[in-house]
């Protein structure tokens, strides 16, 4: 009886088949944990820059907060039911969904104008006056550490993962020290 092999076409259909799925499962086995922070990073991001133009733009008060029993992450908004003995009461911003924290990622450290807070429930509200503090977070999860820092004075927050900022930081320019007081621009 004659033995049966493989013939060359069957070992190279094999081959392009496990290479297939190689190509295809490998990446995502990988970079999984490095997507996961990457996207919680950003979904972060979005609530840092929507808490600066509501504070900036709207006519209510306006708070970051962390909800101790959850964990969420949300923006509140100061409402005033009409009535003078009525007292004001913190809402949950309907616009702006609230940020559900990943198992895999930790809150470690929260300043509001260098002023640490409990990491794990929190509340930093707008000046009503005008202005807002700068908010610094730390946070860390599978692919190392990211700070985030939302400056008084910008409505995008900076990034810097695990020390590295792809964006340079912009510097203050004193236009009558630079000799450009008279200057037209």
């Amino acid at each position: 009886m004659p033995h049966r092999a493989f013939t060359i076409i069957e070992i190279l259909v094999a081959t392009i088949i496990l290479v297939v799925l190689a190509a295809a499962i490998v990446p995502r086995m990988a970079g999984l944990g490095w997507f996961s922070h990457d996207s919680a990073m950003t979904q972060m991001e979005q609530i840092l820059a929507m808490f600066a133009y509501r504070e900036s733009s709207g006519t209510q008060q306006v708070a970051l907060m962390r909800d101790g029993e959850t964990g969420d992450i949300a923006i509140v908004v100061m409402k005033r039911p009409p009535g003078l003995e009525a007292e004001a009461q913190w809402e949950y911003d309907t616009m702006v969904k609230p940020f559900r924290v990943p198992n895999e990622m930790e809150l470690v450290a929260v300043t509001a104008d260098g002023q640490e807070l409990d990491p794990r429930a929190w509340m930093i509200a707008s000046i009503p006056s005008g202005g807002r503090p700068e908010i610094v977070m730390t946070w860390v999860g599978p692919s190392g550490e990211t700070e985030l820092r939302l400056p008084p004075t910008q409505l995008i927050p900076r990034r810097a993962d695990n020390g590295v900022s792809l964006v340079p930081e912009r510097e203050r320019v004193d236009l009558d020290m630079s000799g450009l007081t008279q200057e037209d621009w």
